[in-house]
């Protein structure tokens, strides 16, 4: 005789692939609240508002929110509840420091092929960057222009740790600089920064491109420091 396959039972929990969907799901969404600046530094984050936008309970919202705790994005204080992680000056400047180790590093890995085929897909990012904005979809279209095009940088060695390693010094680097303020001179500068970085590839000048590179990252560095009361001491 076939044996049959058990079937759940009314309010047993939900199949593991479903739990796993559903807290990868809220967790990108939390990520991109705290990363556009939907939430900001400190915020309290609300458990039930989110099972509520997500239609799911609160288990998955909570398994969600200690993912986003590994990349430093959220802190838990007994009996207080969650919380958008607060930067400080010295932490921001570690996080930035840590970027131009990587970033250099995933180019200066890369064999001459790799380089130049970096640099097409660096210009293509470029265009996005140099696009108008007025609407908020175009500013965030010109917001993860900047992050793809950094994420490229470490990617063009092809170095698995590498691009582990900056997974969450990426993610506190978003959330830093969706900080900046609309304003067209923050992005004509950067893309001038950028425009540099990319010449400097298209020459394959290493020394140039590090240079070019570190001035960028200093330059968004110091920017974000002087944003009025944005980050602590």
């Amino acid at each position: 005789m076939p044996l049959k396959t058990p079937q759940p039972q009314v309010g047993t929990p939900p199949p593991e692939p479903r739990r796993s969907a559903d807290r990868e799901m809220i967790a990108e969404k939390i990520r991109l609240d705290i990363t556009r600046g939907i939430l900001g530094f400190g915020d309290r984050i609300s458990e039930s508002a989110y099972a509520e936008a997500c239609g799911v309970s609160r288990t998955p919202v909570r398994e969600a929110l200690m993912m986003l705790m590994s990349l430093d994005l959220v802190t838990v204080r007994p009996k207080h509840g969650t919380f958008v992680t607060s930067f400080t000056k010295a932490k921001l400047r570690e996080i930035f420091a840590v970027r131009l180790l990587l970033e250099t590093g995933g180019v200066e890995m890369a064999n001459a092929y790799q380089r130049a085929t970096l640099v097409q897909d660096l210009d293509r990012e470029l265009s996005r960057m140099r696009a108008p904005a007025s609407a908020p979809e175009e500013f965030e279209s010109r917001h993860d222009g900047d992050t793809v095009f950094h994420r490229l940088l470490v990617q063009a060695a092809g170095n698995a740790q590498l691009i582990k390693m900056y997974h969450p010094i990426e993610v506190c680097a978003m959330a830093a600089r969706s900080r900046f303020p609309q304003a067209d001179w923050v992005w004509d500068t950067a893309t001038r920064h950028h425009e540099a970085i990319v010449e400097a590839l298209r020459q394959d000048d290493l020394p140039l491109f590090r240079a070019t590179l570190t001035e960028h990252i200093n330059w968004s560095r110091d920017a974000l420091m002087e944003t009025t009361g944005l980050f602590t001491a």
